[in-house]
């Protein structure tokens, strides 16, 4: 697949928010999906990609908690509506895969985003 400006600027983007918020250098892979979900009034998009490797060590920078489940297991929190067809995009990509972790962001009154590992 060629990657277009929005896939480059998508990645960037992931690389500066997971470095901000959890303190960690990632290696953005494999794109896995998008979603367009309405939030507060507004059209939000949110886009998904795989993160096979990082360097740093994990800090809730922030969040309140961060927590390491199985993408089933993921499930049983409170995602946000929004996260939840990612995830559900995520299990069908990796279902032909070695099982494999999410890590779970928890935020205050919930979770501020799903960040993926294969």
């Amino acid at each position: 697949m060629v990657k277009s400006s929005w896939m480059k600027a998508s990645q960037q983007a992931l690389v500066r928010e997971l470095n901000e918020e959890l303190g960690i250098e990632a290696t953005v892979g494999e794109y896995v999906a998008s979603h367009q979900a309405r939030s507060f009034g507004a059209i939000i998009h949110l886009h998904a990609w795989h993160v096979p490797d990082f360097h740093g060590t994990l800090q809730a920078h922030e969040h309140q908690a961060l927590v390491w489940c199985s993408p089933e297991e993921a499930l049983q929190y409170p995602l946000a509506p929004a996260d939840i067809p990612l995830l559900e995009a995520f299990m069908a990509l990796r279902a032909a895969r070695p099982a494999g972790l999410v890590l779970r962001v928890c935020h205050h009154a919930g979770i501020a985003a799903v960040f993926l590992r294969l």
